[in-house]
């Protein structure tokens, strides 16, 4: 979801600017950059308060601009209970063939990269084949170039489907017809920053996730949530044990409590509370 990795405050910070830099299609020129600034700090500091998708851009942008502190809120993205109407998970019988359908949704490219998912399915069919002829892995939308040859070296393992961009409205059956579901992010530079915008739609399913990410804030929000399991994208042997785990643990789904608090409602709520505060 490319909303969610071009929010990078601008500059002052080396990691930020190479994030920038490495995460979007165009590198800026020294100028744009001083621009960029320039713009950015008149924004915030006339600004009478500031919305974030992040805590850690809320981190970031009071400290790049001390006299922000006190303007800045965090509210997520999240999910529409409306697009749930209608969806039922719980009635899926069992595939006769056993194979266990993961589900990704959304672009793969270089953020999302299945490089590491490339690891955890090698050690998985050499040391267990026939638990890797089981996997069914779907991709849902548009993959890049870039990631062509990652994922020609995974139907050399597994069974692999894939299907161009498929409308939002669309999405939620499908995400109903799977056994579990991907979530990955590439270790990159400012990726621990980064929440993908599938994360609440994935929390908002009782299906298990399996989230091949790195440290950061995506990690902070998933690892209390339930049926939910969270490799590193460097860790081949532990994406290979969790891949293991879903395979022959029995189909268990369950609904996440307190998975309300990214539901558009409240978010909506959060929003009217903070236009509130500021007509005071």
């Amino acid at each position: 979801d490319h909303r969610d990795l071009h929010s990078f405050p601008t500059r002052r910070s080396s990691d930020l600017s190479f994030s920038r830099d490495n995460w979007e299609n165009a590198v800026k020129t020294s100028i744009a950059r001083k621009i960029d600034s320039w713009m950015e700090g008149y924004v915030i500091r006339h600004a009478t308060a500031i919305t974030v998708a992040s805590p850690y851009y809320k981190t970031s942008l009071e400290k790049m601009f001390p006299f922000a502190a006190g303007k800045v809120r965090t509210i997520t993205n999240g999910y529409d209970p409306e697009d749930f109407a209608g969806v039922d998970f719980f009635s899926a019988s069992e595939r006769p063939d056993g194979r266990f359908t993961l589900l990704y949704t959304g672009t793969v490219w270089r953020a999302t990269s299945f490089k590491g998912l490339l690891g955890g399915v090698r050690l998985l069919a050499a040391n267990y084949p026939d638990k890797a002829a089981r996997l069914n892995l779907r991709i849902l939308g548009r993959t890049v170039q870039e990631e062509f040859d990652t994922i020609d070296q995974l139907k050399a393992l597994i069974h692999v489907e894939t299907r161009d961009y498929v409308p939002h409205a669309e999405i939620f059956q499908e995400l109903a017809s799977a056994d579990g579901l991907l979530l990955t992010l590439a270790d990159l530079p400012g990726a621990g920053k980064i929440i993908p915008g599938k994360v609440f739609e994935y929390l908002a399913t009782p299906l298990p996730v399996l989230a091949i990410v790195p440290e950061g804030v995506t990690v902070d929000i998933l690892k209390d949530e339930k049926n939910v399991q969270i490799a590193a994208p460097g860790d081949a042997a532990a994406i290979s044990t969790l891949l293991l785990s879903l395979l022959d643990a029995p189909q268990t789904k369950l609904v996440r409590e307190g998975v309300e608090k990214y539901s558009r409602p409240h978010l909506t709520g959060k929003l009217v509370n903070l236009f509130n505060h500021m007509s005071v």
